[in-house]
């Protein structure tokens, strides 16, 4: 019965160049992806959707940045302000994963409300730190993504800090930048007094920059897409080969390469003129030794990885886990599509 329901959920997946977990929606439970930050696919309405629905559209963080609020609605003069604001936070650079000053990450520090010890593209401290990180947990994902951050900051102009947002869509391009650096005891950013003059210079220098690169763009679409219009490469063993003639029916385009009983050594062989997306199901026969050999050969390409789950058999279901998670930590390209987890959660819930 595993297999079937694992064969099905195989099936439907839907992937997307986000980076967020993906799934059919069939007879699953949708409260689970939601929570779990899983995109899922409706049949009905030929749409995907996710538990916090940000798909990123951009060549770099800043106009990642600048589509997200556009999308939302702001204007071009209040996204420059927005950006050109918080420019001085990371030097430019829009990392998520900025940790003050280069510390590293202590979770006791992390969900205190100690200052200095600042995260992300908008360098939240103090009590806004722990409330990222709760946000993020919520929705099952870390914090020091893109996304989430870009969710978290929209969650907070839209309850405590709605008089910057206000300003933002109303006011000129120093009134945004003003209002986002803000000070002691208003706007968004809030940074030490030494800093405050400077940083409404520089916004507004770089504000101005960003008008003429970006300004006069329209939203772009990034809610949700079409199973049909996409195209992937899927790599597996029995049971993608069970399922080949639907998965290409399904994604038009599309390429599927797979033979019962194979694993790691055969899928190196695999990896010639893919699709930008790769999906990866294989393990069960080989405990996906070797995996990094082969998601080395993927580089360049966005690549998931289904895991496994299973109660019987020969196979070490453990142990081929464990390979596949460690064999993705040195490859930011690469995430797990995590089959095991979705049915230990239908396990808890039937109280097994």
């Amino acid at each position: 019965m595993v297999k079937k329901l694992k064969t099905l959920a195989l099936i439907l997946i839907i992937l997307s160049s986000t980076g967020a977990q993906v799934y059919a929606n069939s007879k699953f439970d949708k409260d689970f992806f939601n929570l779990n930050n899983i995109i899922y696919y409706d049949a009905a309405e030929d749409q995907c959707f996710s538990g916090n629905g940000t798909i990123l559209i951009g060549n770099d963080n800043v106009e990642k940045v600048w589509n997200y609020f556009k999308s939302k609605g702001l204007r071009d003069i209040g996204i420059a302000a927005l950006l050109g604001g918080k420019w001085g936070e990371t030097s430019g650079t829009i990392n998520p994963k900025l940790i003050e000053s280069s510390q590293p990450y202590d979770e006791a520090k992390a969900m205190s409300d100690i200052s200095h010890y600042a995260f992300g593209i908008a360098q939240w401290d103090g009590v806004r730190r722990p409330a990222l990180i709760r946000y993020a947990r919520e929705r099952g994902t870390s914090w020091d993504t893109l996304e989430i951050q870009l969710d978290f900051m929209w969650h907070e102009l839209n309850s405590g800090y709605k008089d910057v947002l206000e300003v933002l869509r109303t006011g000129t391009l120093e009134e945004g930048v003003r209002m986002w650096v803000g000070g002691y005891g208003f706007g968004y950013e809030r940074p030490a007094a030494e800093h405050v003059g400077p940083r409404n210079i520089e916004g507004v220098a770089v504000g101005k920059q960003l008008l003429a690169k970006f300004g006069g763009r329209r939203a772009p679409s990034s809610g949700s897409s079409s199973s049909k219009d996409k195209k992937y490469t899927f790599i597996g063993d029995s049971i993608t080969e069970g399922i080949k003639s639907k998965l290409e029916s399904t994604f038009s385009g599309s390429d599927v390469r797979a033979e019962v009983g194979q694993g790691v050594s055969w899928a190196l062989n695999q990896t010639s003129n893919t699709k930008d997306t790769v999906v990866i199901n294989l393990g069960t026969n080989d405990q996906f030794t070797n995996g990094k050999n082969l998601l080395e050969k993927l580089k360049d390409k966005k690549v998931y990885l289904v895991n496994v789950y299973g109660t019987g058999g020969n196979a070490n279901f453990e142990a081929t886990n464990k390979n596949i998670a460690s064999a993705i930590s040195d490859y930011s390209n690469a995430q797990i599509l995590d089959w095991k987890e979705y049915v230990d959660s239908i396990h808890r819930s039937n109280g097994l």
